[in-house]
């Protein structure tokens, strides 16, 4: 099938092409702002997304550009200053050492300023405003991205004027004000229409198509959709077509008009294969379905079932077969989100001008496609995390069991050691004197008696000693397992209550419009028959969602008496992913600012290997959820200016599946390497570790498992855990 083809994500919103021309001038400054070419190699979405290419002679040498820097400065040659500052800050943007970057841009800058070179100043404030978009600080960017126009506008630059609105309204849009990022992005329409960049202003065409459609003025949208699809069978742009006939689709989608819809996505995928069109077409497969089994056209009905069986399949095939990077991951995130901004504010059906059939009707494929695509996910998620959380309070007794009891074996077999040493030294102490002098007998036999009288009271402190640490380790022990059973507690309440929200939702709407109708029966003329047809029909929806509610609850107390499981064939990739999603949005829950980027990078060859899941699932959690730990607290001390980013890999070797976790927060020192694994160390503040979950996931994998758990850390770079598990 098409969708089997490899994906490749096609529009970029704004390429600038930086170089040096040293044919001309070798210390010249200059940038194609705004070019707005396709590279299929390199780019990946049907998302218009910023994006600053640059090059030029010597551009790449870092040894070269940073004695140029040098010499330059020294001898105030501020356009040779300005064009090597600019090639370091690439070369730094490119390593990821954004702040570095920062610092050339600004070095640029100076130069520029020096030089009183308006066109130096304006693209380079370009270039820093880009990286700050990098490290997703949209003010500043937008900041430099305005004094870059202004002292455009001020010179008459104007050629670069219309691509810089352009990048001022990108991050309107990243910041979710779409107001003045409709506004922005109309100036730069004007702007290329008035210069005849007839390409250029199809695609900002497109944008502002995208905010009309968000705001549900389908006829503007229209408008700039027909204009650029023009456009673009002109040129020839598949990709540009492609995009056009997903956004007609979406509004066919949200009219009603599913057939439709279907074939505007089925020409898109035709001119350029997409995941997130061809996920478009399976929901509204999903939807025609939905609509013509309750209408009762069952065979129609079952021939859209098996195409949409069919493209979900394809779908999950190519999803599991893709490994996304970090970038690829950010759009792809960045054009589902607007998609779903786009879908979310349909027409509102006004129900005065329906009839009770077709509200009824309505209702029921609401009902249908909330039941069919969201309950099974979320309880599945809520049994997998009440079943972690029980078996860990299992773990956590038996491993303070088993320590108290050591602990009492260790110090007893020191206290007996003791008392042997004490009683030798005492014994060969009584012979020696009796072999010299005889009449000191006395004197030794007092001695010995009072070192053992010593003895005795060591061993009595000694045994005090451990019965008041058995009598603390127990205390310890019942607090860990209450506060544990509380954690879980208040996860299991917060899933139940999201959970039992959508049926308690069904049944204060269905309540409050019988109050309704029964208000309306006391009306003269009123049609009681349709009233109180009208009036069943609701009561039996509130008696349905009752049900359902009471049916989950049923179902959170049975998952919770579940035992303990047993080694079973388990995909290893497939649970790593899940968890790790997991633990990003149980933090996300915590703190709601918290942010970070996931790799994931899954050796496909790995089908799956015999583990006991639930512990496996433990120790991944808990590594996860030090990761973002880690990667947090550097965030805040950054003053959030740190890009967070933990990163997940599987691997095959020698038999072994090789798993390693892998983040950029604080990192441990070599000092604290060593004691991480051992039990109650933590390094985190009171009241929120306890100083098990390492130990405990040391015990899981090597003991458990005949595998091993390794650590590799540099102090505020990395942190990287190793976990092997043999396949057999």
């Amino acid at each position: 099938m098409i969708l089997n083809k490899r994906l490749y994500l096609l529009f970029l919103l704004a390429l600038v092409h930086f170089y040096t021309s040293p044919a001309q001038d070798p210390d010249s400054l200059r940038i194609d702002l705004f070019s707005l070419y396709e590279s299929t190699a390199d780019q990946e979405g049907m998302f218009y997304f910023p994006e600053i290419k640059r090059g030029g002679p010597l551009s790449g040498a870092w040894l070269v550009n940073e004695k140029r820097l040098q010499t330059t400065t020294n001898t105030k040659n501020y356009k040779g200053a300005a064009v090597s500052a600019s090639n370091l800050a690439w070369l730094e943007l490119e390593a990821g050492n954004n702040e570095k970057a920062v610092s050339y841009f600004n070095i640029a800058l100076d130069a520029g300023t020096q030089l009183n070179s308006p066109i130096t100043i304006s693209l380079v404030r370009v270039q820093l405003g880009y990286a700050y978009y990098r490290s997703l600080d949209y003010e500043k960017a937008l900041d430099q991205f305005n004094l870059a126009l202004k002292k455009m506008e001020q010179n008459k630059l104007i050629k670069f004027v219309p691509s810089t609105y352009a990048l001022i309204a990108q991050m309107h849009l990243s910041m979710k004000d779409f107001k003045k990022a409709q506004s922005n992005f109309l100036k730069s329409y004007n702007g290329f229409q008035t210069k005849g960049e007839t390409l250029a202003s199809a695609r900002i065409g497109v944008q502002l198509a995208e905010i009309a459609i968000r705001n549900n003025e389908n006829k503007e949208a229209l408008r700039y959709l027909e204009s650029s699809l023009a456009t673009f069978q002109k040129g020839g742009d598949n990709g540009g077509m492609a995009l056009v006939y997903r956004n007609l689709g979406i509004i066919n989608f949200k009219n009603g008009k599913h057939e439709n819809a279907i074939t505007d996505y089925r020409k898109s995928i035709a001119l350029s294969p997409q995941i997130s069109v061809a996920k478009l077409l399976k929901d509204t497969y999903l939807k025609l379905f939905t609509i013509l089994s309750l209408s009762g056209n069952h065979e129609k009905s079952n021939e859209i079932n098996i195409i949409y069986v069919q493209l979900r399949d394809s779908i999950d095939n190519v999803e599991r077969s893709r490994v996304l990077n970090s970038q690829m991951t950010r759009r792809d995130l960045i054009e589902r989100e607007a998609i779903l901004e786009m879908l979310r504010k349909g027409n509102e059906i006004s129900y005065l001008e329906l009839s009770t059939q077709e509200i009824k009707k309505n209702r029921e494929v609401t009902e249908a496609e909330i039941e069919r695509l969201e309950k099974e996910k979320i309880i599945e998620d809520l049994n997998m995390a009440k079943r972690i959380s029980d078996q860990a309070n299992i773990e956590r007794e038996e491993r303070i069991k088993q320590l108290t009891d050591e602990k009492a074996q260790q110090d007893l077999a020191l206290s007996k050691k003791e008392l042997e040493v004490s009683r030798g030294q005492t014994l060969r102490n009584t012979l020696l004197t009796a072999f010299l002098f005889i009449i000191i007998i006395a004197g030794l036999l007092f001695n010995r008696y009072r070192n053992q009288k010593k003895s005795h009271l060591q061993i009595g402190r000694a045994y005090k000693e451990l019965s008041d640490t058995h009598h603390k380790l127990v205390s310890t022990q019942e607090q860990l397992i209450h506060a544990q059973k509380m954690a879980s507690l208040g996860q299991l309440t917060a899933g139940i209550a999201h959970e039992i929200q959508n049926p308690l939702n069904f049944v204060n709407n269905f309540s409050e419009l019988s109050m309704e109708l029964i208000d309306e029966l006391k009306l003269p003329g009123t049609n009681q028959d349709e009233v109180l047809t009208d009036l069943k029909a609701n009561l039996e929806k509130i008696n349905t969602h009752g049900k359902r509610a009471d049916k989950i609850v049923k179902g959170m107390l049975t998952h919770s008496r579940a035992g303990q499981a047993e080694k079973q064939n388990t995909d290893i990739n497939k649970m790593i992913d899940e968890l790790l999603e997991l633990s990003y949005h149980g933090n996300r829950t915590r703190d709601n600012t918290f942010s970070a980027e996931m790799v994931k990078n899954f050796d496909l060859k790995i089908t799956s290997i015999k583990v006991s899941t639930q512990d496996i699932s433990r120790v991944l959690i808990n590594l996860f959820n030090n990761s973002f730990y880690a990667v947090g607290q550097k965030v805040k001390q950054s003053g959030g200016s740190f890009k967070a980013s933990v990163g997940v890999s599987t691997h095959l070797e020698n038999n072994k599946v090789i798993i390693k976790i892998r983040d950029n927060g604080t990192g441990i020192p070599e000092e604290i390497r060593k004691k991480i694994f051992d039990p109650f160390f933590t390094t985190k503040p009171a009241g929120e570790g306890t100083g098990l979950g390492l130990s405990l996931s040391y015990d899981i994998i090597v003991k458990g498992h005949n595998g091993s758990l390794e650590v590799a850390s540099e102090p505020n770079l990395f942190t990287e855990f190793i976990i092997s598990l043999p396949i057999t």
